[in-house]
């Protein structure tokens, strides 16, 4: 074989995978356009965080005003701009400190804005280089994996994010050692202040 062909089976192989490389990139982008959008719809949700250390902790979110966490040993009910926590070996006690009103974290959703426990998806399309993934069940959900790298001056951070094949909006994003698995988007929480008989005043 001449050092002709050589060169142009070297060159075809090239275009080729530069090809596929920018097709599953443009396919991300259009994906992760499409969640950013659907996102702005999301007027409740529940999500689990499991840490790199196996602690989990369970959050739900119902707009316009309230939000329960609960981790192994503590758990955090707020409606308006009353907060309720209690220790596992204790009772509820309201707060009397100013907290963030959970209607930010909808107003942030609705503007298409990054807000916790969500991954960045804005910065994910704007820095990230993507790679399309299989298409998997998470909690009996189907969503598509993309494999993210990000390059900062420390290094680069890799990340997975799962979005639904039917709504695009995020199912699990892993990162860092921690998964987080979303479920229940748009549908009632029943979240409730604890009865006044269990309180104690901070």
């Amino acid at each position: 074989m001449d050092k002709n062909m050589i060169v142009k089976i070297i060159v075809a192989v090239a275009l080729i995978a530069g090809g596929w490389w920018w097709f599953t990139r443009r396919n991300g982008e259009e994906d992760f356009q499409r969640a950013m959008e659907s996102m702005k719809t999301v007027t409740s949700f529940r999500a689990q965080m499991v840490s790199s250390d196996g602690q989990a902790t369970f959050i739900e979110h119902e707009c316009p005003s309230s939000s329960r966490t609960k981790s192994p040993d503590s758990e955090q009910v707020q409606v308006g701009t009353e907060m309720y926590y209690r220790y596992a070996s204790g009772g509820w006690t309201r707060s009397g400190e100013p907290v963030e009103h959970p209607d930010l974290v909808c107003r942030r959703l609705s503007t298409g804005q990054q807000t916790d426990p969500f991954p960045p998806l804005v910065e994910l399309t704007r820095r990230g280089l993507m790679k399309q993934g299989s298409v998997v069940r998470v909690g009996g959900v189907k969503c598509r994996e993309w494999e993210i790298q990000i390059v900062h001056p420390l290094g680069t951070r890799k990340e997975t994010v799962c979005l639904s094949t039917d709504d695009f909006r995020p199912v699990q994003w892993k990162v860092e050692g921690a998964t987080t698995t979303y479920s229940d988007y748009n549908k009632p929480m029943n979240i409730r202040a604890p009865e006044a008989a269990a309180l104690t005043e901070q």
